[in-house]
């Protein structure tokens, strides 16, 4: 069944629901949001639009499959990751159908993170971004482009020039094995590397991610160069502006789907500014250990993660890049303070060795005793680092658990909330559980308890401790305990969680 929408003109209008729908409406725009990361994501139809100039945001766990009938036109652009209020919460899906391979396809932006845009097949090409400079909208490393039916084998990004000055935004060309162009991505944001764009064959067709490593841009003598154009020999900038010749460059591809623990390997992104004004100056991504020099101290990427401006993302693969200079020193990517290459036994991780490891991971072994600066993983030093970082990202934040009782229809009960790692958001980094509300009791009407180191209570409860048992946000009272009586829940405690949008306010806008 399809629900027709109309929306006067300037008009607002919010999906929130799972469905099929057709809009009409001048001059209007349609949020599609879904209830947050920790929530059950939303699925839409979108049939076709009928008016002129229709946007449309797409946000917070939810998707939309545009698809529109024979003669039917679409929004004249999507936001996607952003919100209504305008914030870029990311965490939206845009699939375009076979049907738009006819047609002129819509702008469209990326705000946040862990956004994906699947093209179906005949759909080869379209523009990201609309709006050159200061929106916020951009490509980054967690976002995906999934072009199906597309196969190709190389991609190469041309950066779009300004009599002679490097001007946002270009042209993503990919080309088959026989040297085809396949498909063409325009975009109109955002500064990349030539080669700063990686590509997998999946299920008949390409996705494209950023690179991770490959194509971060390193200080040298003549100015910044991308990491995999160095070779052996060149010259880098090390700190205090001395220079250094490159004697060894390790390279390894890492496919994060075959690793026991991924969590050990896949990069962390830092946004530009994450560190301070212009630092990084574009997006930076280094291994979880990778250590940066800040106050004076070598500190992994992992401990300096709050989710927000420094976060882990998730790719299938990522290929990492190590520099080793005469001694282990500090030098510039992306304009950040970062370590060199420190052998501590894993030197055979990487290519032109003969010993292959399924599962390389990139310890901090021997550190403390040959590194170029004190090294720190937590402490006082970190947690001070932390404590600053954490109040320039601004990181909106609610106590507000936005807790929820669910019932059903196998007869379980769902206890559902807010999520927040503490170790995101707090300046000691140890703590990395995904933690929604403490349970302090859980009761029948009868009074009698159910304890909360029940056998049954499995799904979504962390270990039991002193004064309750945590869940991760979605924890589940099965039907064998739910079925004997109404069950009251007692809260323990709460967190300080990221914001989402599941708690505002819709009053002012039609709900559908």
């Amino acid at each position: 069944m399809t629900s027709i929408i109309s929306i006067s003109m300037f008009g607002t209008a919010d999906i929130s629901l799972s469905g099929t729908y057709a809009i009409e409406g001048s001059l209007a725009t349609v949020n599609i949001e879904g209830p947050g990361v920790s929530g059950n994501p939303i699925s839409t139809e979108i049939l076709g639009f009928s008016g002129d100039v229709i946007t449309t945001d797409i946000s917070n766990g939810a998707s939309v499959y545009l698809n529109p009938i024979s003669g039917g036109v679409v929004s004249d652009s999507f936001n996607v990751g952003q919100d209504a209020n305008n914030n870029n919460i990311g965490h939206g899906t845009l699939e375009f159908s076979s049907q738009l391979s006819s047609m002129i396809p819509p702008i469209v932006n990326l705000y946040g993170v862990d956004n994906e845009i699947i093209l179906d097949p005949g759909v080869s090409n379209f523009t990201l971004g609309d709006s050159p400079i200061g929106t916020g909208s951009s490509f980054v490393g967690s976002d995906t482009i999934d072009m199906q039916g597309v196969v190709a084998t190389s991609a190469s990004f041309t950066q779009n020039s300004f009599f002679g000055s490097t001007s946002p935004g270009g042209t993503l060309v990919l080309d088959n094995s026989a040297g085809q162009v396949v498909g063409e991505v325009f975009l109109s944001v955002g500064t990349y590397a030539s080669n700063g764009f990686s590509i997998e064959t999946v299920n008949g067709g390409t996705e494209i991610t950023v690179c991770f490593a490959a194509g971060t841009r390193i200080l040298t003598p003549e100015g910044e160069k991308e990491i995999d154009h160095l070779k052996v020999g060149d010259m880098v900038v090390a700190q205090g502006g001395r220079l250094a010749p490159i004697r060894w460059i390790g390279h390894r591809h890492i496919d994060s789907t075959k690793h026991p623990r991924p969590e050990t390997v896949l990069p962390v992104q830092f946004e530009p500014d994450a560190i301070k004004d212009g630092v990084p100056a574009r997006h930076l991504f280094v291994s979880p250990d990778h250590a940066l020099f800040i106050d004076g101290h070598l500190i992994p990427a992992k401990a300096l993660i709050n989710g927000y401006s420094i976060r882990q993302v998730a790719r299938k693969s990522v290929d990492y890049y190590h520099l080793e200079l005469d001694r282990h020193d500090v030098i510039y990517a992306e304009e950040t303070a970062v370590e060199s290459y420190l052998d501590t036994g894993n030197r055979h991780f990487f290519d032109g060795s003969k010993q292959v490891v399924l599962h390389p991971d990139f310890g901090q072994r021997l550190r403390e005793a040959t590194g170029c600066a004190p090294f720190a993983e937590q402490g006082p030093v970190v947690e001070s680092v932390r404590e600053d970082l954490i109040a320039r990202a601004g990181i909106p934040v609610t106590n507000d658990p936005d807790l929820n009782i669910e019932s059903l229809r196998n007869g379980s009960i769902i206890i559902r909330s807010r999520v927040a790692v503490p170790g995101h958001l707090t300046p000691d980094p140890r703590d990395r559980r995904i933690l929604g509300v403490k349970i302090a009791a859980l009761k029948y009407s009868d009074g009698s308890s159910i304890p909360l180191d029940h056998p049954a209570l499995v799904d979504g409860w962390y270990e039991q401790e002193n004064d309750g048992r945590w869940t991760n946000g979605c924890a589940v009272i099965p039907a064998i305990l739910a079925e004997k009586g109404t069950i009251r829940v007692d809260l323990g405690a709460t967190l300080n969680y990221p914001e989402d949008v599941s708690l505002r306010s819709h009053s002012e806008r039609m709900r559908v």
